[in-house]
């Protein structure tokens, strides 16, 4: 086993802290940031390992998540610097509406009309 593994174990519950720390900064943050309503549903994650990107199943996992909600609109955040699922979210009909910041970083929040 590599010796970087044993040096972190001692270090894990306070990474896990910290980690768990931002997440809830993070849903503060969204909870006070997003005017939800009955008409908006929100993209929590969409995933697709690195070997199986660039062949379509983003954008196959975007429009059907999408094609279950057809008569609400879509909200979404993503970090600013993934161009990449930018490019995803665009390319299915999400424009961006504004930023935010937590202590991480910096995020876009996009969002999609039904009428898109």
């Amino acid at each position: 086993m590599n010796i970087k593994i044993f040096r972190l174990i001692p270090k894990l519950p306070m990474l896990l802290a910290s980690a768990r720390r931002h997440f809830f900064i993070y849903i503060l943050q969204k909870l006070r940031n997003t005017d939800w309503s009955e008409s908006l549903v929100g993209i929590a994650c969409i995933a697709v390992r690195m070997r199986w990107r660039s062949k379509g199943i983003g954008g196959a996992l975007m429009r059907e998540a999408l094609a279950r909600y057809p008569e609400r609109d879509a909200i979404l955040d993503v970090r600013l610097w993934n161009e990449s699922a930018i490019r995803l979210y665009t390319s299915v009909g999400f424009r961006r509406t504004r930023a935010w910041r937590d202590p991480l970083g910096q995020w876009v929040v996009m969002r999609r009309s039904k009428f898109s």
